[in-house]
Parts: C-alpha cells; sequence; structure tokens
C-alpha cells in the first residue's frame, strides 16, 4: 500500500480551500452583477449607478426613499435576505481559513505595512478622518436614503447645465488641454448602459505599451463605466476613470515586463483622483461647465463619498477581525457614530459595493487613496501653481508622466510618491480640507 505524505495530503487540501473560495467568489459576485443590472423599477429595469446618482438628484423624499429600497435584490445578493445563509458571511470564514492556513498576511494589513505604517496606525488615520468630518455634520440623524442628497447640493446647481452628452465633452476636453487627447493617447470609452455589463466601473490595459528598442508603441486602454444621466457626480465618475486611463497609459519603465498597474492599488486610486477631484473645483467648473456652485457645496459633494469609503476599510477590517460580528450591526454604528446616519440595523445597504465580493482590502486601498490624493494635490499645486488643475497647460501632462506615472513596477509605489513629496505620505492635507467645510446652520 502506498502511503501519501502529509505534506502532500496538506497540500491538496489547501488547493481546494483556495478552489472553493475562488469558486464561491465567482458566484456571488455574478449575482451581484446580475442583481446591480437589472433592478426592477416601475415598468422596466435599471442599473446601480443610476439609482446611486438618483439619489443625490431626486427633490421628492418618498421617491428618494422609493430609489434606496429598489436596491434591496443588490444587497441580498452579497448579504443574504430573510434570514437564511450569508453569501458575504461564508467569504469571510472562506478568506479567514484561506489566510491561516497560508500564513498570508490579511490585505487591510499588507496594505498599511506597505506604506511604512502599522495596521493600527492607519486605522487610526481613518478613525482620525472620520471623527473631523463628523464635526462638520448639523447635530441630528439623518435617513440612509436622504444622505447622498443632502451632500449633493452643488450637483443640483449644476444640473441643467450638465446632460450627459455635454459631460462626456467636458471630460474630453479638460484632458486634452492638460496635454493627454483620450483619443490620441489610446483610450476607448464604453460608457452605454447595457445587460450583463460589469456594475462596477473600471479602467484596463486593452494592449499594452511597448518598447522596441528606443522607441515606444502606443498602448490601448478601455474605460467600461455605466453613464445613463448627465450630472456633476457621474463628470467626477468619468473623470476619475480617465484619470487611471491616461496614467498607465504613460508607463514607460526600462523593461517591458514592468509595463503594468503599479504595486499598490491605493497609489492607482490616488493618482485617478488626483485630477478626477477637479470637477468640484469652482474655479475649474466657471471654465469648463459655465457656472461653479459654492464652495461649501462643491466640498461637501467631493469628501462625502470619500467619507463613506472610509467607513467601507473599517468594516471590512471589523468583519474579518471578528466573522462572528453582524455586518449589518456593524455598519450601522460606523455610519450612525461618523456620518450622523439614522440607524437601520433591519437593513442591509452597506452589500452595495462589488468590491467587497471580490476584492477584500480594496476599500482600504480607496480610504488611504483619498488621503495620499490630498497630499499629492497640495504638492503639485506648490510646484505647479494654484491654477494647475482648474485651467491646464499640455506640459502638465508630460510632468506628471516624469513625476509619477512612468514606472509601473518598476519602482515600488511608496518610493515614487516619497521621491514626488520629498516626505512619508501625511494625513495633514485631507484634515487641512475636511476642516475648510463649513458646519451648516
Amino acid at each position: 500500500m502506498r502511503v501519501t505524505p502529509l505534506v502532500v495530503l496538506c497540500a491538496i487540501s489547501l488547493a481546494r480551500a483556495d478552489e472553493q473560495l475562488a469558486t464561491r467568489t465567482r458566484e456571488v459576485y455574478a449575482a451581484f452583477a446580475a442583481a446591480a443590472s437589472a433592478i426592477p423599477w416601475d415598468d422596466g429595469t435599471v442599473d446601480r449607478p443610476t439609482i446611486l446618482a438618483r439619489l443625490a438628484s431626486e427633490p421628492d423624499p418618498t421617491e428618494r426613499r422609493r430609489y434606496f429600497e429598489a436596491l434591496a435584490p443588490v444587497w441580498a445578493s452579497i448579504a443574504g435576505e430573510g434570514g437564511g445563509a450569508s453569501p458575504y458571511a461564508e467569504l469571510v470564514a472562506l478568506r479567514k481559513a484561506s489566510w491561516s492556513a497560508t500564513g498570508a498576511t490579511p490585505p487591510f494589513e499588507a496594505t498599511a505595512r506597505a506604506w511604512g505604517l502599522e495596521p493600527s496606525e492607519l486605522e487610526g488615520w481613518l478613525v482620525r478622518v472620520l471623527e473631523a468630518w463628523r464635526d462638520t455634520l448639523p447635530a441630528g440623524d439623518v435617513e440612509p436614503w436622504d444622505e447622498a442628497y443632502i451632500q449633493g447640493e452643488a450637483g443640483r446647481d449644476l444640473e441643467a447645465r450638465l446632460p450627459r452628452d455635454r459631460i462626456i465633452a467636458i471630460a474630453r476636453q479638460w484632458y486634452a488641454e492638460l496635454g493627454a487627447p483620450p483619443d490620441d493617447v489610446g483610450v476607448r470609452l464604453d460608457l452605454k448602459p447595457r445587460r450583463g455589463k460589469d456594475p462596477v466601473d473600471s479602467t484596463e490595459f486593452d494592449v499594452k505599451p511597448k518598447r522596441s528598442g528606443k522607441k515606444w508603441s502606443k498602448g490601448r486602454t478601455v474605460v467600461s463605466a455605466t453613464i445613463r444621466d448627465g450630472g456633476l457626480a457621474n463628470l467626477y465618475e468619468l473623470m476619475h476613470e480617465l484619470g487611471h486611463a491616461v496614467h498607465i497609459q504613460a508607463i514607460r519603465p526600462a523593461k517591458n515586463a514592468d509595463v503594468d498597474w503599479p504595486d499598490s492599488d491605493a497609489f492607482s486610486e490616488a493618482l485617478a483622483d488626483m485630477l478626477g477631484v477637479t470637477a468640484f473645483d469652482g474655479a475649474w467648473q466657471a471654465l469648463y461647465v459655465g457656472a461653479r456652485a459654492p464652495d461649501e457645496a462643491n466640498l461637501r459633494a467631493r469628501l462625502a463619498p470619500a467619507m463613506l469609503d472610509v467607513c467601507w476599510a473599517l468594516f471590512e477590517w471589523q468583519v474579518h477581525r471578528d466573522p462572528g460580528a453582524d455586518p449589518n450591526a456593524v455598519w450601522t454604528k460606523l455610519t450612525h457614530d461618523y456620518l450622523r446616519i439614522a440607524p437601520h440595523p433591519e437593513l442591509s445597504w452597506w452589500a452595495v459595493r462589488g468590491q467587497l465580493v471580490d476584492a477584500p482590502g480594496y476599500m482600504t486601498s480607496y480610504a488611504l487613496g483619498t488621503i495620499l490624493t490630498e497630499d499629492l494635490r497640495a504638492r503639485v499645486l506648490a510646484l505647479r501653481g494654484p491654477a494647475a488643475f482648474d485651467a491646464p497647460r499640455p506640459a502638465l501632462y508630460l510632468w506628471l508622466a516624469r513625476g509619477l506615472y512612468r514606472f509601473g513596477k518598476e519602482r515600488p509605489s511608496r518610493e515614487v510618491v516619497e521621491g514626488f513629496l520629498g516626505r512619508p505620505m501625511a494625513i495633514e492635507p485631507l484634515l487641512k480640507s475636511i476642516s475648510a467645510v463649513k458646519t451648516p446652520e
């Protein structure tokens, strides 16, 4: 009789467990994508991005609640429903088992250490950010279906000037004027809603740039986003995704093998948002939109969604730290304590982000990216002048490419950032931006 060594049995068991996790992740994400792309609404269907955008613009509170509650099938695809088994709880348990068996560092902790921070230090930073934001909020709770509307005054002020076709034209024009015309740098836009389209906006290489001798071939990049309506929020989203595209199209390392996304998702998100959040600058709006929202409204519209991302980052940490915790209860406490959103522990409204399913830890990258965005923007403005983003010149793109974009995987992201800033990343620029938000009367 042949005896299989214990180490082989363990390897087989681990491989099966990893395959189970991968299979279940694909299944849950497929259910989420199907639910998010065809949400029942009146006599037809609508998609998740459209509902989320309309929550900020719909003036009727009853209708806002109806939009919000229409997301229930999306929540159920991740969180389960009616007291049944929770797909998300199953994924958390499988991940914990996999990380324990392989000795892998959980992605939340790995992100912190990649930037020279202890996990507890980064977690503390995120709490400081939320505490600072809470100090800008008026007393009293707001309903979760009203939060986006309360923070969305800037979008409503400019809504009439930003139909769908115009936001696409504005984004193209601005990127051309900073030196990166989307067509010329090889960016294709896939923006029309369609059944089966991934509900999470994304930017990916179609063909990577390639070096041959001293010359580079031009790559191609695809921006995939569902933009059914116009509006400031959708303009920002498009500018953010184009920020990803012009970044990766400028990657020019010494070796073709290093032509890829950087080693840090937080860095990639910060580079995209460094350009994307320009949509909320009043001086920029005056030039490109023809009108400007009040500075206070712009700051709130810019920062409020980022504060939700910070809550999602802490949510992931806490749920994975204690798999027995009730996700609804964790989310309810975070959003009530820091965003003053009325408690609704019966609703799984946290379960609206696909990244929670297929990219554990990515919400931490968004949160850290928000901190890094403010730091990088402050440095650009200090070096290039206060109108660097609002009224750009074509040289700006080449300058950013040389200082931030070109490295791909050639250099660690932390090294690139610290070389550009002249110091380690800091939280103070974000706290300064938050402190400029005045508490409503």
